[in-house]
């Protein structure tokens, strides 16, 4: 069964974490799971001024369907935290875009509830 989980062990992450630039920013990882095998992942971290995830590494050779579930369960988490406002990285922003959930010349999300309670954008664009 596919799952998307948060992981229990974010230490086999410290390269990427560091390649990435936000070893210092207490990142998380989320990923997509077939028992034991991770399909996907996407690392993130949250930030409080203003108070936002930023969606920093998912893999290049995620697929969109991949990418935009854990996109979809990041922007989950964030709400979670009281959290309606999200931005993507430079390295996730393309993909981001394709899903429209950011506008084509933007990086962020100002209403993650509104791309969550929105699925019209699913139905236009896919």
């Amino acid at each position: 069964m596919i799952e998307i989980l948060q992981t229990r062990s974010p230490k086999r992450y410290a390269e990427l974490f560091a390649r990435t630039g936000v070893a210092q920013k207490s990142p998380a990882v989320s990923e997509i799971r077939d028992g034991d095998t991770v399909i996907s992942f996407c690392i993130y971290h949250f930030e409080t001024k203003p108070a936002r995830v930023v969606l920093d590494y998912i893999p290049e050779e995620t697929g969109l369907a991949e990418f935009d579930g854990l996109a979809r369960a990041v922007l989950f988490l964030a709400m979670l935290r009281g959290m309606d406002a999200a931005e993507f990285s430079e390295q996730t922003v393309s993909p981001a875009r394709t899903l429209r959930l950011v506008k084509s010349d933007e990086n962020y999300v100002e209403s993650i509830t509104e791309i969550l309670d929105n699925c019209k954008n699913c139905k236009e664009g896919l």
